[in-house]
């Protein structure tokens, strides 16, 4: 790296990006491999798998019968689904007015410690 902790060799962008996305998957819930099965290990309870822009995978709750909206969930734990199905983090983004969101199931699986 250079001085100023900048990567200078392909092989170092690429370091840093694995490194980047493994922490923002452990943060945003997801985790890396092959697609996971659609229930969750822990509960058992039948879950939304999706994969993220970073190639790991989210278990998202199922769409309940109504949307979630996104400024009643906090930031960081606020989930969006592309046209394609991939889902992405919106981090601490400010929500508009009647955006929705979905939850991660991490958040909420009755087997589980809470984050």
């Amino acid at each position: 790296m250079g001085v100023s902790g900048t990567p200078r060799t392909t092989e170092e962008w690429t370091d840093l990006q694995h490194s980047t996305d493994h922490e923002q998957g452990l943060r945003d819930g997801a985790f890396p491999g092959p697609e996971p099965a659609p229930d969750c290990p822990d509960c058992g309870l039948t879950v939304d798998i999706r994969p993220t822009h970073y190639r790991w995978w989210v278990r998202l709750e199922p769409d309940g019968p109504a949307p979630l909206l996104a400024h009643t969930v906090p930031p960081g734990q606020r989930w969006h689904l592309d046209r394609d199905g991939t889902a992405w983090n919106a981090q601490d983004h400010e929500p508009g007015p009647g955006e929705c969101c979905r939850i991660s199931h991490h958040l909420v699986c009755p087997r589980r410690d809470r984050p």
